[in-house]
Parts: C-alpha cells; structure tokens; sequence
C-alpha cells in the first residue's frame, strides 16, 4: 500500500505524519499484514508519504525521495 497525502498549508506535518504512524493498521488485508518495520511514513514539503510492505520498501522510498532533488 502507497499513499500520498497533501496537507494544507500550515498544518502541523509532524504532528499529521505522527498520528499516521500510530494509527495505520498493518494487517489491514485479511490474509496477510506487514511487519510494521517495513511501514514508511515521510514527507517531502506538503506532501505526506506512507508505505506499507513487505517487497520493494526502500526501492520505493528512494523513488519517493529522489522527487525532491
């Protein structure tokens, strides 16, 4: 699971990425979860960043990265 989140400006990332982090499920499919080591959540300006898996996590992470160079 990747998604992206625009926040308004002013709002308090920290707080917004923090309560993400602390609230996503990772056995959110009924089948399979994620180890929560694997759970991303950054951000880049305005935009909020969470990923959720078990393949790929840091080649996706760095793609997400790399969009702030």
């Amino acid at each position: 699971s990747l998604c992206l989140v625009r926040v308004k400006d002013g709002a308090d990332i920290e707080q917004i990425k923090t309560d993400i982090a602390e609230n996503v499920d990772p056995m959110k499919w009924i089948c399979v979860g994620v180890d929560p080591s694997n759970i991303i959540v950054d951000n880049i300006g305005d935009v909020v960043f969470l990923l959720m898996s078990d393949q790929e996590t840091q080649t996706l992470y760095n793609a997400f990265l790399a969009l702030a160079d």
